[in-house]
């Protein structure tokens, strides 16, 4: 009887160290001369995005950076999937997250903001992690080029390519095209004269869609939510944001990076959290202890009734 309440403890509770593969495929990006950072995601996860902003006071040389930080509202609550530092980068971490995932992104972006190359970046982000072989990691920066990261133990098929000003990362993808042609299909935007930032990553979204995508979702669909971001940086304390994302698709739905295209064609917008990141415990977690007791419970019931049914 007790191994097998053991047994269901283990299976309740296995659940609360991590949520793996929380982004699927994303592009980190920069536009030197607009002074942008930016980045999007497309996965065949459902759960919902935000973006916060936190701000640091008054103009000048002693103006604290201003931060973006987008974060997904998962079972263990919202985890930091990706923070745009204006004038310095952006980073993106993916594939397994769990709730140290902004400590990590802390060591990263205090390097960025130092000047670091992006490796260096990396570097600070993939350090003293025991699972370090299940994240996977994007970094783009103004001055210091791009980077990327992508652990052994991430499922196939997983990688990265990266160009000058733009590094796209994925994992359960249908295969290697995913990231090719998003990386592809951003330089080709970005080619263009009068491109904004945000243009080139909406269309990587596209490209990688277009071959398929996410391999947990319908072909046709690739992914099952979608978004993209660009934060951009005047030098004297004050930013501005461009923040998009569209409701959770399931299987057999719309394709969100569809939707993505046509709300960010007609000029929308979601809201932006200031000051807030929205972290704590969610509120499912409250339940999982009863959860727990009542699948003791059952165990227990279980037991009794097949010992009085033996009985002579």
């Amino acid at each position: 009887m007790w191994a097998a309440i053991a047994l269901l403890l283990t299976v309740a509770c296995a659940g609360g160290a991590t949520t793996p593969s929380s982004g699927t495929w994303s592009i980190v990006a920069v536009d030197v001369d607009a002074a942008e950072v930016g980045v999007a995601l497309a996965t065949c996860v459902t759960d919902d995005f935000s973006l916060s902003q936190s701000t640091g006071g008054g103009p000048g040389d002693n103006a604290e950076p201003t931060i973006y930080q987008v974060n997904i509202d998962s079972f263990l609550g919202d985890m930091e999937l990706a923070r745009l530092l204006p004038g310095h980068g952006v980073i993106a971490a993916q594939a397994q997250v769990d709730p140290r995932n902004t400590d990590r992104i802390d060591r990263a972006a205090r390097h960025l903001l130092a000047g670091a190359s992006a490796r260096d970046v990396i570097a600070a982000a993939t350090s003293d992690d025991s699972s370090l072989q299940t994240r996977q990691y994007g970094v783009a920066t103004l001055a210091q080029g791009t980077a990327n990261f992508t652990g052994t133990e991430n499922l196939d098929w997983a990688g990265a390519v990266s160009g000058p000003s733009a590094s796209v990362q994925g994992n359960i993808l249908v295969g290697p095209a995913v990231v090719d042609a998003a990386l592809e299909a951003f330089d080709e935007v970005m080619e263009r004269p009068g491109a904004l930032l945000s243009d080139g990553l909406v269309a990587s979204l596209e490209a990688g869609a277009m071959e398929g995508g996410d391999r947990r979702c319908p072909r046709e669909q690739a992914a099952l939510s979608a978004f993209v971001t660009v934060a951009r940086g005047s030098g004297q304390g004050d930013s501005s944001v461009r923040w998009l994302t569209v409701p959770a698709q399931s299987a057999g739905e719309q394709n969100p990076v569809t939707l993505l295209r046509q709300a960010y064609d007609a000029g929308k917008s979601s809201p932006v959290e200031v000051n807030g990141t929205g972290s704590g415990w969610h509120p499912a977690l409250l339940g999982l202890p009863a959860l727990v007791l009542a699948l003791a419970a059952a165990v227990v019931v279980f037991w009794l009734a097949r010992r009085r049914a033996t009985r002579p």
